[in-house]
């Protein structure tokens, strides 16, 4: 969206195991290979704290931004985001390993420029919510600019 400051709840610190299409669809492939009663787990390799996920989006976007790096929990929704949790969130793996023999084709960090371009692709001339209308659901309300713009200017 082009803002030019990122404020972060937990200090950008927050871990989330984030999965990328390319890990979701080879852990698909070998489970279809291997049909069976389970359920396992599905992750990028990594799971990267909340401030090297948005360096990495910015790095793909081609974009800088100043980040505020807040040191607890969220101010209302200020620092807020939806990596942003208070305990890490990381998946093990070991069961998808184990049962259909999966290993990760690639990283969160590679993957997340695919990504990027597409979302820049589908969304020329379009808001994102007609785009992606659950993630619009889900987190529409995440961020209040409005807040949080007043939150920096108030730190200034």
């Amino acid at each position: 969206d082009g803002r030019r400051v990122v404020v972060l709840a937990h200090r950008g610190a927050s871990r989330f195991q984030p999965t990328s299409v390319h890990n979701l669809a080879e852990l698909i492939r070998l489970a279809a290979e291997r049909p069976g009663r389970r359920l396992v787990n599905c992750g990028d390799p990594d799971a990267p704290p909340v401030v090297e996920i948005g360096r990495h989006v910015a790095a793909a976007l081609s974009h800088e931004w100043t980040e505020v790096l807040l040191p607890g929990a969220p101010q209302g929704q200020v620092g807020a985001n939806p990596w942003g949790v208070p305990r890490p969130f990381v998946l093990d793996m070991t069961e998808a390993e184990f049962e259909v023999g999966y290993r990760p084709v690639t990283t969160y960090a590679r993957a997340v420029g695919e990504t990027c371009a597409w979302l820049v692709s589908a969304t020329e001339g379009r808001d994102w919510r007609e785009v992606l209308p659950v993630a619009s659901k889900l987190y529409g309300e995440e961020f209040d600019y409005a807040a949080e713009d007043e939150y920096v200017r108030g730190l200034t």
